[in-house]
């Protein structure tokens, strides 16, 4: 895949883990966003920045993407109806911060 526009790559990474959610209230999902974000957060650019994964993890469907014992927040299932939950009981939690 070509590297993307600094603009296309936040864009996609936004689009990427709002597609975690698999909330019905975010509206249509863009695939090619999240197909750049996804990239994006595995590899980061070389030019100008590291990847997500090399602090976060998040999995997606059968693969995990990081390092989930990085000790930084994981990424899965972000903004879910769980996770929110989880959230929202206990932000300080390890896996949140």
């Amino acid at each position: 895949m070509p590297l993307a526009h600094p603009v296309e790559e936040i864009d996609g990474v936004v689009e990427f883990l709002v597609a975690q959610s698999n909330r019905p209230d975010t509206g249509p999902i863009n695939a090619d966003l999240v197909k750049v974000g996804q990239e994006f957060f595995k590899n980061g650019n070389s030019k100008e920045a590291t990847s997500c994964s090399s602090c976060h993890a998040i999995k997606v469907g059968e693969e995990t993407i990081g390092d989930p014992a990085s000790g930084y927040p994981q990424l899965t299932g972000y903004a879910s109806e769980e996770w929110l939950k989880t959230f929202i009981a206990n932000p300080g939690a390890e896996n949140h911060y």
